[in-house]
């Protein structure tokens, strides 16, 4: 063999790795939203794959067992998480794993995604960012090519709202006991004015006699209609009167009434009041209520909460209310004797 058919030889193999060799250019893609049509994701067992929308999510389903905030599903052939409120989701697939598809609610509309199994992990996609039409990829310049000086701030940037401090936050929850206590009308409209807030009422609030007479119609631009407020979960209902918004610390205030329908004595965890609207849930950053309430009691309750402030929500959002029920309470006696106590 010649030296120059050795050369050829050692270019051809040489030329033949490369193009065999796997791309990585395609391991992070940005697309537009579009739910016409499917999205394919290869993936692979070692790769993770992070599918990110412009806004948050709801519950990821498929045809395949995924896990998600459900507890009750268990991993099958592909691993999906994802918690309420988030903008993303990962993807992780198992050995075995096979061609599914993957269903995703956004904007009430819902994106079909089909994912599956590459024999390479650098030809699976890590990263897939979905954008609004109109806001594609963006060229970036790397920093020693940038126009104009880099220059180092000390100096937090700057925000619409004030902090919420532990301060605030009480005399937030004084306001809503005010607010509670005061009918809508002209004194309530002087108030909401003062204090900086919006106040939407529910049905419940307006129509009926929880926690006091019975309000007056409605007025134009004052206070929001947000429908029912109740949450009836059997032996207690949680119903929600008022929801106040604070326009210097983008808070919600949630004025609500704590009632026992059972026929026992009910303990409740007062740090463990939570709102959700839509796929974003909020647990509470301070409250004021009763913890025990004996049977046919009611109490009113008030509580806040303090959503991202790149995600702020308004006050007539419809609202779904939370508290933890910690059991029956149980009489002193009757619990060294082992027995449960009778109301």
């Amino acid at each position: 063999m010649s030296l120059r058919t050795l050369l050829l030889l050692v270019v051809l193999v040489v030329v033949r790795s490369l193009a065999a060799a796997p791309e990585s250019s395609g391991a992070i893609q940005t697309v537009e939203l579009d739910p016409q049509r499917p999205y394919y994701i290869p993936c692979h067992p070692r790769v993770t794959t992070t599918i990110r929308f412009p806004g948050p999510i709801g519950a990821p389903e498929g045809a395949v067992n995924v896990f998600t905030e459900d507890a009750s599903r268990q991993p099958a052939e592909y691993l999906v998480a994802w918690q309420a409120g988030d903008a993303h989701f990962t993807i992780t697939p198992f050995k075995d794993a096979q061609l599914a598809n993957l269903n995703v609610p956004h904007d009430g509309l819902t994106f079909v995604f089909y994912l599956y199994l590459v024999a390479e992990p650098l030809r699976a996609v890590a990263s897939v960012n979905i954008v609004r039409p109109g806001a594609g990829p963006t060229r970036l310049l790397p920093a020693g090519d940038a126009a104009g000086k880099i220059e180092r701030t000390t100096k937090m940037p700057a925000s619409e709202y004030v902090p919420a401090t532990p301060a605030r936050l009480l005399g937030f929850l004084d306001r809503l006991k005010l607010l509670h206590a005061t009918p809508p009308g002209p004194t309530l409209d002087e108030m909401t004015r003062a204090m900086r807030v919006e106040v939407a009422a529910t049905s419940e609030a307006l129509t009926s006699r929880v926690g006091g007479a019975p309000h007056g119609p409605i007025r134009q631009g004052l206070v929001a209609a947000l429908g029912s407020g109740l949450n009836d979960a059997g032996v207690f209902q949680l119903i929600l009167l008022r929801t106040v918004r604070d326009l210097r610390t983008g808070c919600i205030g949630f004025i609500c009434l704590l009632r026992n329908t059972s026929t026992q004595v009910l303990a409740f965890d007062v740090n463990s009041f939570g709102a959700r609207a839509g796929a974003e849930y909020l647990g509470q950053r301070i409250s004021d209520a009763t913890p025990i309430l004996k049977p046919g009691e009611q109490s009113p309750a008030y509580f806040i909460v303090q959503p991202p402030a790149a995600r702020p929500l308004l006050a007539d959002n419809p609202w779904r209310l939370t508290v933890d029920l910690v059991s029956p309470r149980l009489d002193a006696a009757a619990a060294l004797a082992g027995k449960e106590a009778k109301p």
